[in-house]
């Protein structure tokens, strides 16, 4: 996995692809490899990415707290 196509899966709307195909695995071997890199499920960790992301961008921008899921997906 590289970090073009984390980056891709992990933008807004970027959920609407199936990650397993945007990646060209199947969907036991993301599972296995996100448990192995991540210790969690997929779904967990584009969320904790994701909710990273909302944090980051509360903390060092100006942006209303509206505007930040729209960013974050």
């Amino acid at each position: 996995m590289t970090d073009s196509t984390t980056a891709e899966a992990l933008r807004p709307g970027g959920h609407r692809r199936h990650p397993c195909r945007q990646l060209g695995l199947t969907e036991a071997a993301l599972r296995e490899a996100t448990r192995r890199a991540a210790g969690c499920r997929p779904k967990e960790f584009i969320l904790r990415a994701r909710l990273t992301r909302a944090k980051e961008l509360l903390a060092a921008t100006d942006l209303p707290v509206a505007a930040v899921p729209a960013r974050t997906g």
